[in-house]
């Protein structure tokens, strides 16, 4: 049975639909988009719409076969990506995630929400008798019923749920505020078993004030991959730390804090200082399949540099990928001994004279590297100096990288901090030959001969 779906960059697809077909005349003519079979079509959908799943509105409308395998297809529907610029672009992804939650039947749901590019303020939802009190207020009740409609009436949808992304970060003025309500009510709708749910991302600003007092998320027996770009007492949120195979978190503690993820894959530790704390009498932390491990150490002025410890306690004989992304990562990772086996290596730092003396240094001693990532700005005068290392250089290293942009467009340069929270396969990368001076000339993601090294 065919019916034309309510989608968000469509707001009169049914309408539209319909008088689409009251003026389409029956042919003998078969397009060949018509002829494709019905697993091939599937297939080329999915690849069309991957980069952003509510762009399947246009594909409706190539033809009639077209649009009633798209409707009848639930996998097309179970991965929802919400990305709103404007609050009516709120109210229309709130009905494309209705539909979308419609149509994938009873398979898990994917969600993703991003409103880093929401802008509250612009020309088409200007109301200049609206007072800024109350528009506010529209726009966290717009929010709200954005989450509303994937987790449903009566939180009916709460247990397909298997990922969850929530970046509540957004444009205020010239800088980025989190917006605590959005948060706080996703929170509260999820206060009910989520048994399906593997993966959960949030930016807060602390953990505590959201798991503290309230009661939310109690069933994470499935819990796979907790990434929180925020400190705080992780004892709050009710997971099985052993479950845990990714875990990006700003720490409060000492290393005891990890003993219990002992299944731990993928860790990025960032600010990880504490004024008052020792690490001295911390035991050593060995996590057997630990594969990728990315360190910020940066403290404020003032705090004692006593995270410059922590690396050297932390052993990952499976470890192959190694991602520093400030100064003081670089110099204390340098100084330790038990990274020297990894295989990919990314410095990441704005100093240049850390990266310089890093290479200098220490880069003879990793003698199982095979990729290492500089920024663009760097890459000449890093390949000059692992030129002048001659026979000391790494055997194996035979490819740089620089960083070009991020998946979503965004470019990136030595000006740019970025997240611990963002894995490495987030963004573009350029392949660069270490010997020759060469370069390949199209941009590439981590591909197959890296992948298997970062993941």
């Amino acid at each position: 049975m065919e019916y034309s779906p309510k989608l968000s960059e469509h707001e009169h697809i049914e309408s539209n639909y319909r008088l689409y077909s009251a003026h389409t005349r029956p042919s003998r003519f078969v397009s060949p988009a018509d002829r494709l079979p019905e697993e091939l079509l599937v297939s080329i959908i999915k690849i069309l719409i991957e980069p952003r799943p509510s762009s399947i509105g246009p594909l409706l409308f190539i033809s009639r076969y077209w649009h009633h395998v798209a409707v009848t297809t639930p996998s097309l529907w179970s991965k929802i990506h919400s990305g709103p610029r404007s609050l009516e672009g709120v109210r229309k992804d709130t009905k494309y995630v209705q539909t979308a939650v419609k149509n994938s039947a009873s398979l898990p749901l994917d969600i993703a929400i991003d409103l880093q590019n929401l802008d509250c303020w612009s020309e088409n939802d200007i109301n200049t008798t609206v007072s800024h009190k109350d528009r506010e207020h529209d726009r966290e009740i717009l929010l709200y019923g954005l989450i509303k409609a994937f987790v449903g009436d009566n939180r009916i949808n709460a247990a397909r749920l298997r990922s969850i992304s929530l970046n509540n970060m957004y444009q205020k003025g010239f800088s980025f505020i989190s917006g605590e309500y959005a948060t706080s009510k996703l929170l509260k709708e999820l206060d009910c078993p989520t048994p399906l749910l593997e993966s959960l991302s949030l930016r807060l600003t602390s953990v505590d004030p959201y798991f503290k007092s309230i009661a939310s998320l109690q069933d994470l027996r499935a819990l796979k991959h907790l990434i929180v770009d925020a400190g705080g007492r992780l004892g709050y949120i009710k997971f099985i730390p052993k479950m845990i195979q990714t875990l990006f978190f700003r720490l409060w503690g000492t290393t005891k804090v990890l003993s219990q993820f002992t299944g731990l894959r993928n860790l990025s530790i960032a600010n990880w200082a504490n004024a008052g704390l020792s690490y001295d009498a911390d035991p050593e932390l060995t996590f057997p399949l630990l594969e990728c491990l990315t360190w910020r150490l940066w403290h404020p002025s003032g705090m004692k540099p006593s995270a410059a410890l922590l690396p050297h306690k932390i052993k990952a004989p499976s470890l192959t990928t190694l991602r520093l992304l400030d100064a003081d990562a670089i110099v204390v990772v340098g100084d330790a001994d038990t990274y020297h086996h990894v295989h990919t290596l990314d410095l990441l730092s704005s100093a240049p004279e850390e990266i310089i003396g890093f290479v200098k240094q220490n880069l003879y001693k990793y003698t199982a590297l095979v990729n290492l990532t500089v920024f663009p700005r760097d890459l000449d005068v890093v390949r000059d100096e692992i030129r002048a290392l001659q026979d000391q250089a790494p055997t194996g290293l035979n490819s740089l990288y620089t960083i070009l942009s991020d998946k979503e467009g965004t470019v990136v340069d030595a000006s740019i901090k970025l997240p611990s929270w963002r894995p490495a396969d987030d963004y573009i990368y350029k392949k660069h030959d270490r010997s020759l001076g060469g370069s390949t000339t199209i941009p590439e993601t981590w591909g197959a001969d890296v992948t298997e090294e970062v993941l």
